[in-house]
């Protein structure tokens, strides 16, 4: 035997101690048996906690049954095992700020530059077209109360010239009742029908036409503004408005200057002069209403036409030559009896065989009246184009020829017309001797 053997202690389990096969892990390399007790608490205390961390999530995630709902187990989800954090009591909580974002900052995360960039410029995009949008219902709410405001003043404006008391010279209504009170001698005419051609009243007790057009043979004409007595007395079926000097007229049915001329619905008119030597152009506007005991004619002075107002309506034909010296004149071409119609001027003329002047005018030098032809019970100016350019005194658009019936569908009640007259072409005429048949014209009396 060998004595080695026997005198030599084995040293192994004296100092590593009895070994338990049923320990996991590898045997530390200390010597002492008590560092392998304390590392096996260690991992079952570790084990524990966790079991304990885990039922703790588990009756958190359950529905409480006081709601009457079914509690449902959730899943442990080691992801957020670092959002949990250990309370003072032994209990653990939940960072909720990083536990509900969590799934946001995961989509954030997600983006690429590039779509972040298109997501803010998109979001931008919306925040200047909602922007429009409540801008373009602004702007639409201002201009529709706009218009509301508009129309009611022009509603309010006319009702306010047909039913308001008419003041002259800009004076109170107690001085211009002095004014009408001077005319209250005398029987009151009653105005049946009037026109306005150019710048010639016509009036009548009677239906206008131009046979038989007036009831009255003189009239007298009071301007209240001037401090002298400059009445002017006329005769004649029309008055010459473009005679009238600056203010406000009181219109007689005779030559003496008392009784008073009226009319039972309200008459608001205006028309243009041309222009005169010192450029200066007569604003004339006929008015009466139901609350002023007269007819009223107002003379004003302007520079300028309206924008729709022309000295001259030109009809189709006409040798562009003649009208190219009156460039002085404003002037509008038209290509059809429908615009000549509409349009509003002081003259209207065309071109024809002769120099044609109507037959409600004095007689002009170097022209001949237009004759009248029968219609109906009436005499009417056998020229078409001077019976549709006259309008109200010769009846236009009665319809007489397939020409003058463009001119019925825009029939009014308006009784304005113009000064209408038919020149001959310009041939080898020299532009002096045209220019004076446009003169004569321009001056009918």
């Amino acid at each position: 035997m060998n004595r080695k053997d026997k005198s030599t202690p084995d040293l192994t389990k004296e100092f590593l101690g009895p070994i338990n096969p049923n320990y996991p892990y590898d045997r530390p390399h200390g010597n002492n048996e008590s560092t392998v007790r304390i590392e096996d608490k260690k991992a079952e205390k570790k084990r524990l906690k966790e079991e304990k961390k885990r039922k703790k999530r588990e009756e958190k995630n359950k529905i409480s049954p006081d709601n009457d709902q079914i509690s449902q187990e959730q899943p442990f989800d080691y992801k957020n095992e670092g959002n949990i954090e250990q309370n003072i009591d032994g209990s653990s909580s939940v960072d909720s700020q990083n536990f509900n974002n969590d799934n946001s900052d995961n989509n954030k995360k997600k983006l690429t530059p590039e779509e972040q960039k298109y997501r803010r410029s998109q979001r931008t995009k919306l925040i200047i077209r909602v922007v429009l949008i409540v801008l373009n219902i602004l702007l639409i709410g201002y201009l529709l109360a706009e218009i509301v405001i508009m129309v009611k003043d022009i509603v309010y404006n006319d009702k306010k010239d047909e039913s308001s008391y008419i003041t002259l010279c800009g004076k109170s209504t107690k001085v211009t009742n002095r004014y009408y009170g001077e005319s209250s001698n005398g029987e009151t005419v009653e105005l049946n029908d009037y026109a306005v051609v150019g710048t010639k009243l016509f009036l009548s007790k009677y239906r206008i036409d131009s046979s038989y057009n007036t009831g009255f043979t003189k009239f007298r004409l009071k301007n209240v503004c001037a401090d002298s007595n400059n009445d002017i007395i006329t005769s004649g079926n029309y008055i010459n408005l473009e005679e009238l000097d600056k203010g406000d007229y009181l219109v007689y049915p005779n030559d003496e200057g008392y009784g008073k001329i009226k009319k039972s619905k309200p008459v608001l008119d205006t028309v243009y002069s041309l222009k005169d030597s010192n450029g200066n152009i007569k604003k004339i506007s006929i008015k009466n209403n139901t609350k002023t005991p007269a007819m009223v004619i107002s003379v004003s002075y302007v520079t300028s036409l309206p924008a729709d107002y022309y000295d001259l309506v030109v009809y189709n034909g006409t040798d562009p030559k003649i009208i190219k010296e009156l460039d002085d004149k404003k002037v509008k071409v038209c290509r059809d009896y429908q615009c000549v119609y509409n349009t509003r001027a002081t003259f209207a003329v065309t071109v024809g065989e002769e120099y044609l002047s109507p037959s409600y005018l004095n007689t002009i030098a170097g022209y001949v009246k237009s004759e009248t032809a029968k219609i109906g019970d009436y005499l009417l100016e056998k020229n078409d184009f001077i019976r549709e350019a006259s309008g109200h005194i010769t009846s236009a658009g009665l319809c007489i020829s397939d020409e003058t019936c463009v001119v019925t569908p825009y029939l009014t009640d308006s009784h304005i017309g113009k000064i209408s007259f038919v020149t001959k072409k310009y041939d080898n005429k020299k532009p002096d001797e045209l220019n004076e048949y446009y003169k004569l014209m321009f001056s009918a009396k």
